[in-house]
This record gives structure tokens, C-alpha cells and sequence, in this order.
């Protein structure tokens, strides 16, 4: 949900979707594009900016894309966060799906938080066939699509909830832009409330009602990007960090979205510290806020021996 990363949105190259006549000439180009890209790993390597245009502004809208092995999603390639997914793979916010690749090989359950269109659980449905999957999204027009591409597939091990995570139970009004990535709970400056009330719910009281026991070592893995509200949804999954039901989080630290939420980066790393988690540093691209979080060596035993 990048565009609102920065205190007014920017225009964002992949925002400039001028589709042409969609002619026999077009219609080969995306399908040599297509063909190229599941070449190339399901992304396209960085060719500049005419390429990207070139091929971007010849896409229909929806695109029908095979978005990550065996998954076929539509992409609306006016949106940012679609166009730029569908273009970069693996390489979109990275190190971050990398990163997360590692870490779901031993995990047992992803928990895709602010899961927008879907883009982190499909990675994850693709490249770990053995993982139980939960994307959380509160905008329904997102929700309905990650459903309609979950009964497509038949993905039996893929839940989509419609709902925000927080730290306490109810209902709260969505703000929303022009495009569906550009939502928050957050009382943001430049995005009205919609009058759209959507429900809130915390993560451990979320488990506890789907049945869903704490592991007894670490097993899960959760992607936070909620615009803002990243140390609300801390506060709300607090028997499950202090039980250290995680065995990695990536987390989104961006100082301006949690500022008109009432916090900080630093307050939501002292929030996972407390629960003895660390970060880790890790190199990444200046406009990449992600923070990865994992728990700190020998933790847990200390927390054992004292129970």
C-alpha cells in the first residue's frame, strides 16, 4: 500500500496506465510480454522506464495474469501496488519476499496482514504448498477477489477474513482514495473517512475463536502492513508474541502513517522487543520501510524454565 508512504501521494510511474487500442499487434505483445516474464521467474528483470510503459500501457484492464506459479489472478494495472507486484515479482519491496520464503519453509501458518489484492499470500500459497495461509483485509472489494481467485483454485488451505486486526474488538470507519490500496483506519490528513464502518477484531481473540491453539514452538509467520496501525495489532496478538508463536515477522515501520496513528517505529520495535523479539539488519532499498523481526536467541528457553 505504498502511495501513502509520504505526506501527499507521488505520482508513481506505474500509475501511468494509458491503455491502447486493443489491437491483434497489442494483443501479441502481452502475450510475448506474459511469456517472457514466467521465463524470467514470474517478474521482469529492470528494463527502464519506456519498456515498462510500453508494455504496461498495451495490458487490458483487469489483466488476467498468471501472478505467481500456477496462480491466475486479475490485475487492474492502474492500480500501484498491482502493476508494480506484477512487474517486479520477487524483486517488490525486496528483501522482503525473500526473506519471508526462508522463514515459511519450517512455518506451519502465514498470517498476511493488510493483505490488499492478495500478493504476499499468493507467494506464499505458490512457493509453500504445505502452509495454511490467512489474509486479513478489511476493504471489501479486495476481499471479493482473493475469494473468487480462492474458489477458482480450489484453495482449500487459503482463509480470507474481512476484517481489520487492532488492539481491541468492534467496528471502525475506512478511509479510503481513489485507488483501493490507498486505505487506512488511521486518521489520515489527506484520505476522508468513507462512512464505511468495517469490523475490528484482535488477533489472539481471533484465534481463539477459530479454535486455533499456540504453537508450542515457534511456527508462524506474519506480514503487518496496516497503514499506521502496526503496534495496534501488536497490542492485539499479545498471548501469541509472548508465547513466541512466531518464528518471523516483517513488519512496516513507516514514521509518517503511524505518526497520524499515534506512535512510532521506535515504539513498535520496543513493543516487540518486549516480547523478546529482535530485529534484523538487514540491507535494503532507501524507500523500503519494512522492519524483519525474529525471536532472540535463547528467549523462549529463558520464558520456558521461568513458567
Amino acid at each position: 500500500m505504498r502511495p501513502l508512504k509520504t505526506q501527499m501521494p507521488r505520482p508513481h510511474r506505474p500509475l501511468a496506465h494509458t491503455p491502447t487500442k486493443r489491437t491483434t499487434g497489442s494483443r501479441a505483445v502481452v502475450w510475448l510480454a506474459e511469456h517472457l516474464r514466467r521465463l524470467w521467474g514470474h517478474r521482469f528483470p529492470r528494463l527502464g522506464v519506456r519498456p515498462f510503459r510500453f508494455i504496461v500501457g498495451r495490458l487490458p484492464s483487469p489483466h488476467l495474469t498468471e501472478l505467481q506459479p500456477g496462480l491466475v489472478v486479475p490485475i487492474y494495472p492502474a492500480r500501484v501496488v498491482e502493476i508494480t507486484t506484477w512487474w517486479q515479482g520477487i524483486r517488490y519491496e525486496a528483501p522482503t519476499a525473500s526473506i519471508l520464503l526462508g522463514w515459511l519453509a519450517s512455518a506451519d501458518r502465514f498470517f498476511d496482514i493488510g493483505a490488499n489484492y492478495g500478493w504476499y499470500s499468493y507467494l506464499a500459497l505458490s512457493r509453500a504448498p504445505h502452509l495454511g495461509v490467512v489474509a486479513f483485509e478489511p476493504n471489501p472489494e479486495l476481499v471479493e477477489r482473493m475469494r473468487q481467485v480462492k474458489q477458482e483454485h480450489a484453495l482449500s488451505r487459503f482463509l480470507v477474513e474481512q476484517t481489520a486486526l487492532a488492539d481491541a474488538a468492534g467496528t471502525a470507519p475506512l478511509h479510503l482514495g481513489g485507488d483501493p490500496a490507498h486505505a487506512t483506519l488511521g486518521d489520515h490528513p489527506h484520505l476522508p473517512a468513507t462512512g464505511q464502518l468495517v469490523q475490528v477484531e484482535t488477533f489472539d481473540r481471533w484465534c481463539a475463536h477459530q479454535g486455533i491453539p499456540l504453537p508450542t514452538s515457534p511456527r508462524w509467520v506474519a506480514k503487518i502492513d496496516a497503514e499506521g496501525f502496526e503496534r495496534k495489532i501488536l497490542l492485539g496478538m499479545e498471548a501469541s508474541l509472548q508465547a513466541q508463536a512466531f518464528s518471523g515477522l516483517v513488519v512496516e515501520l513507516n514514521e509518517y502513517t503511524l505518526a497520524f496513528c499515534g506512535t512510532s517505529a521506535a515504539e513498535v520495535v520496543a513493543e516487540l522487543a518486549r516480547h523478546g523479539y529482535r530485529r534484523l539488519e538487514v540491507s535494503m532499498r532507501d524507500e523500503v520501510e519494512n522492519g524483519f523481526f525474529v525471536p532472540a536467541a535463547g528467549e523462549r528457553q529463558r520464558r520456558t524454565s521461568l513458567a
